[in-house]
């Protein structure tokens, strides 16, 4: 639908004529576009236009706003695809740095991220203390993909303060290993969507659910269970 839209807009020329005389108008507005001067005027085209999902606009929208109160991009962005190319694969503090500074003026940054945890791994890299090269390999740590890296990830939280007191009592009982031997979120997610009631018993053996979350969750069973009772014959020899 999106890309029906886009074909659309380049017949009337495209923001600032970037499709006119042109044998390629799909990949001259793109490079049009791609100039962080245009930004505002093509963010505002594709806005009235329909043309970029929700979520893009969003984020559009949040780099504008950040750049209007006087927030500077960092040095090596000259266009759309430099910014990301830098802000991805950094080649020094001073630019990560610089990045994160936007991000979190833009309202970027991800989940659990914030200044002080940020500079602390920052100064482990200029001193040489950090396990990883990038702000961005410690994305592994989400989910590791050996025994290696998941312990370098360990020792780094640990010593820096990113892990509680209760968090690495945890790790201790359980070896750092979750129900079928999952590590990270991603995979004990995936693992127990379809083995809910050993992830139900680990969560419960180790400490991971509150009593709270523990009553609600029987009540929930008790209130499914009952509801099977009353359902006719049928029904429940289908189940």
């Amino acid at each position: 639908e999106v890309d029906g839209r886009i074909e659309a807009a380049i017949g009337d020329g495209g923001p600032g004529g970037c499709a006119e005389n042109t044998d390629t108008p799909r990949a001259s507005c793109e490079a049009y576009c791609n100039v962080s001067g245009h930004m505002r005027e093509c963010v505002a085209y594709a806005k009235e236009h329909g043309l970029m999902e929700a979520d893009e606009l969003e984020e559009a929208e949040k780099v504008i706003a950040a750049l209007d109160s006087g927030v500077p991009l960092p040095r090596q962005c000259t266009d759309a695809r430099a910014c990301k190319e830098v802000c991805e694969n950094p080649s020094n503090v001073e630019t990560m740095r610089s990045c994160f500074v936007f991000a979190e003026a833009a309202g970027l940054l991800p989940p659990g991220i914030d200044r002080e945890k940020a500079e602390k791994v920052f100064r482990a890299i200029e001193e040489g203390r950090s396990p990883f090269g990038s702000p961005r390999d410690f994305e592994q740590c989400e989910d590791p993909p050996n025994d290696e890296v998941f312990q370098k990830c360990i020792d780094f939280a640990t010593e820096n303060g990113f892990l509680s007191q209760e968090e690495q009592e945890l790790l201790k009982k359980t070896g750092g290993k979750g129900p079928g031997d999952c590590r990270g979120r991603e995979q004990c997610e995936t693992y127990c969507a379809t083995h809910q009631e050993e992830c139900f018993a680990f969560a419960t053996e180790h400490g991971i659910l509150s009593e709270e979350d523990r009553e609600r969750m029987r009540e929930g069973v008790t209130e499914i269970r009952s509801h099977l009772d009353q359902a006719p014959a049928g029904v429940r020899e289908c189940i």
